[in-house]
Parts: C-alpha cells; sequence; structure tokens
C-alpha cells in the first residue's frame, strides 16, 4: 500500500523554505514604507523650516526641489535656493545638493558644485567658488547649532559694480560651531593661505605673502543668538551681556606673528568689535611701521579694541572692524 501526503501535510512541509522569502518580502515592503516616511518628514521639517524663518522675516526660496536615494540615502537636490534676511545679507547658488544617511537622518552633508553668491547690504555680491564648498548641519535644535564648514581652493571675486571683498583668495577654510552647557557656544574659525586684496593693510604687511588667521571662543547667552537677521540677533546677544572668551587668536602675515591664547570680545552699541587679548608679537621693522607701531617693540603686549579704535601697545593700529 503506497502512503499518499495530504495537501495539507504537503504545504506544512514547504512552509521552513518559503518563510524566508516572505520574511524578505515583508521586511522590503517595511523598508521601503519607512524610506517614504522619511523623505516627506524631511520635506515637512523644510516647510516648516521656511514658515518659520518667514514669521522671523527671512525669506528661503528655490526653483526646484526633489529627494532621492532610496533605499539607504536621503539625496536632496535644490535648483536655485536663495536665503535672504532682513538686515539685506543673503546667499543664492545655482544648485545645491545634500545627503543624509537613513540610518542618522539627522546630519546632513551640503554641497555647493557650482558655487554660492553672497550679498552684502550696501556693498554688493561676491561670488565664492572653490574646488570644495561643503558644510554638514547636525543637532539641528541646539543653540548654535554642530555645524562645520570646510572650502579648499576658495576664491572670492566682486561682481561687476560691487566692492571688492577683503580677501580674494583662501587655500582653506575652516569654521565650525557647537552649543554647550549654560547656554554657551563654541566657535571655531580658521583660514589658511589668505590672499588679501590688493591695497589692504595685510596685504602691504605680508609683502605678498599668504596670511594665516586662527580664531577659538567660547560665548556666552548663546540662546540671545536669534532675531530678525544678523544684525537683530547680534544685537540681542549685545544686548543680553554677550562676550566671548578666547581660547586662540593668532595672525601671521610675512614677518608678522601675533598670538593670544586668552582675551575676551564683545560688540558696542554700533556693531564694532571690542575687548582686549595680551599677545605674544613677532614681527620685522617693516611690519611693525605698516602697522604704525614704530620699527620697535616686539614681545609681550596687549591688543585692544575700544571705542571703534584698534591699538597695539597702546598705539593706534586702524578702526575696530564692524560686523553689522
Amino acid at each position: 500500500m503506497i502512503d499518499r501526503e495530504s495537501p495539507s501535510a504537503a504545504r506544512a512541509g514547504r512552509w521552513p523554505l518559503v518563510l524566508p522569502y516572505v520574511l524578505i518580502a515583508g521586511l522590503a515592503v517595511a523598508w521601503g514604507f519607512g524610506w517614504f516616511w522619511l523623505r516627506d518628514a524631511a520635506l515637512h521639517a523644510m516647510d516648516a523650516g521656511v514658515r518659520q524663518a518667514a514669521a522671523e522675516g527671512h525669506e528661503i526660496t528655490w526653483t526646484g526641489r526633489s529627494i532621492a536615494g532610496f533605499p539607504f540615502n536621503l539625496d536632496l537636490r535644490l535648483a536655485g535656493p536663495r536665503f535672504r534676511d532682513t538686515s539685506g545679507w543673503a546667499a543664492s547658488a545655482p544648485r545645491l545638493e545634500a545627503k543624509a544617511s537613513v540610518f542618522s537622518p539627522g546630519l546632513w552633508v551640503f554641497v555647493a558644485p557650482d558655487g554660492v553668491t553672497l550679498t552684502r547690504p550696501g556693498r554688493g555680491d561676491v561670488q565664492i567658488n572653490g574646488t570644495v564648498l561643503r558644510a554638514s548641519v547636525s543637532a539641528w535644535r541646539d543653540q548654535p547649532a554642530r555645524i562645520a564648514v570646510q572650502g579648499m581652493g576658495v576664491k572670492f571675486v566682486a561682481v561687476p559694480g560691487a566692492r571688492p571683498p577683503s580677501i580674494s583668495a583662501a587655500s582653506e577654510l575652516h569654521i565650525q560651531t557647537k552649543a554647550g552647557p549654560d547656554h554657551q557656544g563654541a566657535v571655531y574659525v580658521e583660514l589658511d593661505g589668505v590672499h588679501p586684496a590688493e591695497g589692504a593693510k595685510l596685504a602691504r604687511i605680508g609683502a605678498g605673502s599668504a596670511v594665516t588667521l586662527i580664531a577659538d571662543g567660547i560665548f556666552n547667552h548663546a540662546d540671545a543668538l536669534h532675531g530678525r537677521g544678523i544684525d537683530d540677533a547680534l544685537r540681542r546677544w549685545r544686548n543680553a551681556g554677550g562676550v566671548m572668551n578666547l581660547r586662540a587668536l593668532s595672525l601671521r602675515a610675512g614677518g608678522l606673528e601675533m598670538v593670544a591664547t586668552s582675551g575676551w570680545l564683545g560688540l558696542d552699541a554700533g556693531g564694532r568689535i571690542t575687548g582686549a587679548a595680551p599677545v605674544r608679537l613677532t614681527a620685522a621693522d617693516r611690519a611693525l611701521t605698516v602697522l604704525g607701531v614704530g620699527p620697535a617693540g616686539p614681545g609681550a603686549t596687549q591688543i585692544v579694541a575700544r571705542d571703534g579704535v584698534t591699538t597695539l601697545g597702546g598705539k593706534s593700529i586702524g578702526p575696530a572692524p564692524r560686523i553689522y
């Protein structure tokens, strides 16, 4: 007599073979739904950010937007993005590309492959291009957010009719910000291989050589850095008692070297830098003469910005830089 396997037993015997494929198919469907949910969440977050910016008087626009990258990335492409604040500062680009991993959707890396145009109130536009122009942004809700900007082979060119920028090129540019405890924030700026604009004091000090600038500090009242534009945010920060404590400040230009490892910086009512820092000064007589402090005096001294004037060792070397 021949035993015949019942249909139900045969189906049960095939389940161990079929089950892995069913699980894989289910996982693929769930992953697909998850990716599209993340994509839509990113688009909604962008739209909410635009509405929030508009409520504060800023303008964020673009002519085209898309997100691809399935299944493991979110690849954002913006055509003609533009940001403008109420004080007249603006930034725009022909296109902007950004990428985030689905495993870390809060970390975005932005690239401007065709450069950026910076609009300066009353001074016109500057086109910024480089072999590398990128930035990463995370911890978006922190004040400040965790930001890292990197530029390589950067060129700064004024459009016809605009005032030339103070620097024309930099081999490297690095800017970093992050939040700390007790409403503190940290900022780091490094410019290497800088070529100052022709005729500028730094260009005369360096006598054609490249300039290196490094600034590293921690500032208080980071929660006050908000408002209707960059100028308004800085005024709010100043009015809250904002001060930056320096951890490092150095300038190297030709025969001049100034290095500080302490000090403070702030802003006066007119938007000019105030502050003081003990510096170690090493300079050739020619550089000191260009600075206007005489042909001698290297060593320990102090640089002070007060009442709109910057002094080195008690001698004026020019106006204090205006931020707004």
